[in-house]
């Protein structure tokens, strides 16, 4: 019975890892076909020190402990020279930008092809519940904040101008008492 148990559980595993290796190559098929059809071009990928970008964690963690997160977010852009660029973060694949273009097609022409992720959601749910930082799809684009969303970001001057307080919020030599108030 024990070595039938054995057994079980080598082939539940090896299914497993046949059945994680075809997702992931699905997908990358999938991604790849659908870049070449809307034009883009790969983005850099930051190199990581440690597997599965435990290093970036780590970094952003004890930056999170110094309150220090949006420097540390600027940071890894200065270190990368791009406005968009692939990293590892505990093993899961996420792209970091703040080129215009391409906030623009996630949040004003491309909406439907992009997604938080179910990891995401998951995450942040319990403390933020449903609403514009945990949810997807239809449920997203109707929430009442966002209403008006897709038409602000086809006009980028108000985005241009957020980042422009961004970089004057981020700069390490600002006292706090400077931080701006309003957008």
């Amino acid at each position: 019975m024990v070595e039938n148990l054995a057994v079980y559980a080598c082939i539940s595993v090896a299914a497993w890892a046949i059945y994680w290796a075809i997702c992931t190559i699905l997908s990358h098929r999938h991604h790849a076909r659908r870049s070449q059809e809307l034009g883009c071009r790969p983005a850099p990928t930051k190199p990581d020190k440690l597997i599965f970008g435990i290093d970036s964690a780590l970094d952003l963690n004890k930056a999170d402990k110094a309150h220090k997160v949006p420097q540390e977010v600027l940071r890894i852009f200065e270190e990368m020279k791009c406005e968009t660029f692939n990293q590892s973060f505990f093993g899961t694949p996420i792209v970091m930008t703040y080129d215009p273009k391409n906030v623009q097609a996630v949040l004003a022409k491309q909406f439907h092809d992009f997604e938080l992720g179910e990891e995401r959601r998951n995450n942040f749910f319990p403390m933020l519940g449903l609403g514009i930082f945990t949810a997807d799809g239809k449920v997203w684009y109707v929430t009442p904040i966002n209403v008006s969303l897709p038409r602000q970001f086809r006009d980028f001057t108000l985005t241009q101008r957020a980042g422009s307080i961004r970089e004057r919020c981020c700069d390490p030599n600002l006292h706090e008492s400077r931080y701006p108030t309003s957008i």
